[in-house]
C-alpha cells in the first residue's frame, strides 16, 4: 500500500496568537513568541544561544546536532521577534 501523507500545517490566527500570549506568564512570552515565529521544536528553542541570532542578515540558526535532522537550519526573523530577541 502506498504511504498517505496527511501532514496537515496550521498556524495560528492574529486572534488566537492574542489569546495564547495573553495567558503566558510573562517569563514564557519571549519563548512563545520565537516558537511562534519560526516554527522551531521545543529542544531546537531551548537550544538556542545570543550568537544563534544574526541582526545583520535578519536571520535565527538552530546549530548542527540540535535540529531534528542533525543539520543546522536558519529561518528569517519577523519584526515581532527581531524586538523581542532585542529586548532579552
Amino acid at each position: 500500500m502506498l504511504k498517505v501523507n496527511n501532514v496537515h500545517v496550521r498556524f495560528l490566527d492574529e486572534e488566537e496568537e492574542y489569546r495564547l500570549l495573553g495567558e503566558c506568564k510573562e517569563h514564557l512570552r519571549p519563548l512563545v513568541v520565537t516558537a511562534l515565529h519560526t516554527g522551531f521544536r521545543r529542544d531546537e528553542l531551548l537550544s538556542l544561544l545570543s550568537e544563534d541570532i544574526d541582526f545583520a542578515r535578519g536571520l535565527v540558526s538552530v546549530r548542527a546536532g540540535y535540529a531534528k535532522n542533525s543539520e543546522g537550519r536558519s529561518v528569517p526573523m519577523s519584526e515581532t521577534l527581531r524586538d523581542v530577541s532585542r529586548r532579552l
